[in-house]
């Protein structure tokens, strides 16, 4: 009876034990995102070196610390803590335990329309209302014409586009210009002697590439020579009428699809 007894209370203890639940492991530091506008910048701690950065998100005021070890950007390329300005759009990553910015981005930018009236490799000019500003640029920015990313500002010249800068430091973080668009075009022959090439149709078109000209195939740029008969381009050009009695389509950027098995163009 005793040994009955005995054997019933070990299971029934065994129960109540595996009905109790385990503790919860307790959750270890993870890293927070949030987004607002920068409300405050405090100086930093005489004795730790941190400052308080004071951002307002949907959720309310957010404050993160802002350390030596915390990655600052303005406008995805690396800045001081002086570009950190009161009601700047700002990105913050920390860490929700210590409160420390891994990281904090700054958005600053501007933009204007107008006509590239010039440019170098490193800067292009565009006048709107009479007014020239020179913007500069580097390997960050991207230049759109059409669509089509180019690599030599210079083809933009007389195109009218938009610009998106950065105040201050005038560099061009962004661009869409518009010159006249062939799309879905099929390439018929290219003539690497004359620098031209010609896609068919009812009424074949003939273009001339520009000295700055760039050609894309799957986002890289090639030479003329890669391009092959069929394949399928996107061609961004201007006509050039220096001589009224015999216009020339001055190719300035193109992008090329290739078929599945090409052949080499006539040449």
């Amino acid at each position: 009876m005793l040994h009955r007894f005995t054997t019933a209370f070990a299971c029934a203890c065994a129960v109540l034990l595996c009905a109790v639940p385990a503790p919860r492991a307790q959750a270890g530091p993870f890293d927070v995102t949030v987004s607002g506008t920068v409300i405050s910048l405090t100086a930093a701690n005489t004795t730790t070196g941190l400052r308080d950065l004071s951002i307002n998100t949907r959720l309310g005021p957010r404050i993160v610390q802002v350390g030596a070890t915390t990655l600052l950007l303005l406008n995805n390329h690396t800045t001081t803590a002086t570009s950190i300005t009161v009601g700047l759009k700002a990105e913050v990553v920390y860490n929700y335990a210590t409160l420390l910015a891994k990281q904090v981005k700054i958005f600053n930018e501007t933009k204007i329309t107008g006509k590239v009236v010039s440019a170098t490799p490193t800067s292009v000019t565009i006048r709107k209302s009479g007014a020239n500003i020179t913007l500069t640029t580097n390997t960050g920015s991207v230049l759109d014409l059409n669509g089509i990313p180019v690599s030599n500002p210079a083809v933009l010249v007389g195109q009218k586009g938009t610009f998106v800068y950065e105040p201050g430091s005038n560099l061009v973080l962004s661009s869409e210009a518009s010159a006249t668009l062939v799309k879905n075009a099929t390439l018929t022959s290219v003539n690497t002697s004359t620098n031209q090439l010609t896609v068919g149709g009812t009424q074949p078109l003939t273009f001339t590439l520009d000295t700055s000209a760039t050609i894309l195939r799957n986002g890289v740029v090639v030479p003329l020579t890669s391009l092959v008969a069929g394949d399928r381009l996107r061609i961004a050009f201007t006509k050039d009428v220096t001589n009224p009695n015999s216009p020339v389509l001055r190719l300035l950027a193109l992008e090329a699809s290739p078929l599945t098995n090409p052949t080499p163009a006539k040449r």
